[in-house]
């Protein structure tokens, strides 16, 4: 039986964009581990994007060439507070 047909889910990855001049991009594999991450940005403001990867060669290679190529499932705005703390932008 091949991988497809045991169920095999689409990894998610999440891919933090900081709102600012100097941009900078943090990826991870777990939205907590990336609110983890965050958390050493002070006074930052970010957007994540939720994006389901499928583990195929066309795929992986337009990931390397631009990950903005493609399209997030989902799109988060958060801003990182003085104290470290990670909350939804309002």
């Amino acid at each position: 039986m091949s991988a497809a047909g045991k169920g095999l889910q689409v990894p998610k990855i999440y891919v933090a964009e900081e709102q600012a001049d100097d941009a900078k991009k943090l990826a991870s594999g777990s939205m907590t581990t990336m609110k983890e991450r965050l958390r050493v940005f002070p006074d930052s403001l970010w957007t994540i994007k939720t994006i389901h990867i499928k583990a195929d060669v066309p795929t992986i290679c337009s990931l390397i060439e631009d990950w903005s190529a493609i399209a997030p499932e989902s799109t988060e705005q958060v801003r990182v507070n003085a104290s470290g703390q990670v909350r939804a932008a309002k």
